[in-house]
Parts: structure tokens; sequence; C-alpha cells
């Protein structure tokens, strides 16, 4: 971690970084500030996700207290390509998909504790909320927050165009779906 400071640029090895947790694997990081856990997730193929307290994780304790694999919900890196994860606990949201359409492009969200799928969503890009741009749509990033109201949008990111001239390039966009319950509105 590190203190935000207005215009620095951080380079490795920084005296202001704080390493509160090495391991000896590759994982990708998610804080969920919210509900006071941390998601790390190892591999691709089969993407494993551990989900450990903040309070662990800031005293220097790998201690993973939920663990899942994607092929528990049917989520299996050989068939889609991994994007990115994020947590809202008890909520994992995984999203995969290929810049050239070679596999769907689709949003998971999982229950943690038990496991289970609660939905898939693929993008088809047909719709008019998403618009498609050229043959490139690969979905990058997701994340969530929460308005002033307490209603719940998840962010979903985008890269289209890599292939353009740089002066044309639309290369990011950020869409938000309103995430709620059936029958909410």
């Amino acid at each position: 971690k590190f203190k935000y400071q207005a215009n620095k640029v951080l380079k490795w090895g920084d005296s202001s970084i704080v390493d509160l947790l090495s391991v000896n694997a590759e994982l990708r990081t998610n804080l969920d500030v919210r509900n006071g856990y941390v998601l790390f997730v190892a591999g691709k193929t089969d993407p494993a996700f551990y989900v450990c307290k903040k309070s662990d994780v800031l005293n220097h304790q790998y201690k993973p207290i939920y663990t899942a694999k994607g092929s528990d919900i049917n989520y299996f890196g050989t068939e889609q390509t991994y994007q990115s994860s994020c947590l809202d606990f008890p909520y994992v949201y995984l999203t995969s998909g290929s810049s050239t359409g070679a596999d769907q492009r689709c949003l998971y969200c999982f229950d943690i504790r038990s496991k289970s799928l609660v939905y898939r969503i693929v993008y088809t890009l047909d719709k008019g909320t998403i618009e498609e741009i050229n043959n490139h749509n690969e979905p990058e990033t997701i994340s969530y927050y929460y308005d002033s109201n307490g209603k719940k949008w998840l962010v979903q990111g985008f890269a289209f165009g890599n292939e353009d001239i740089e002066e044309s390039q639309r290369t990011n966009q950020l869409f938000r779906i309103n995430e709620h319950k059936r029958g909410e509105p």
C-alpha cells in the first residue's frame, strides 16, 4: 500500500510503498473496503479465488477464510479468456472474453461462501446499451460502487478499437449496470 500524494509517480522500490504481504505466487488482488475483505486470484485457466480478512492482510497474514475455483461455477479458462474480478462480499464478479470474439464475453457473479453461481451474463453487444465499435470488443475490468442512495452499480470496462489509427482510437470505455433483485427498480 502507499499513501496518496498528488502528482507523485511511484516507481518500484519507492520508500513510500509498504509491503503488506509476500507470497510465493502470482496473485491479483482486490480490496473490498465496504466489507473489510481482500480477494486474491491465482491462475487463469481454472482461477482460484481466496478471500482473506483485511485485518489479517494488514497484519501480514495470509489466512484465506473462503476459497473457490472457476470450475466450481462452470467457468473454464480453456474455453474463456479470464480478464478481471472483484469482491463485494459475499459476491465475486468475474469478467472474461477475448478481443477477437473467439470466446463469449461474459460477466459471472458467484457467492464465495457456497461456491454457487448467482448469475451469468453474456455480452452480445447488440442490444444498444453497449455499442459494438468494431471487431475488437474486449471486456477488461470489473468493479462496483454504491451511489448516495445506496443503489449498487457494476462498472464494466471494455477495450475497443486497438486496430484503429491513433487519431480515431476509442480504446477504453466504462459502462455501468444497475444490479438489483428481480422485481426491484
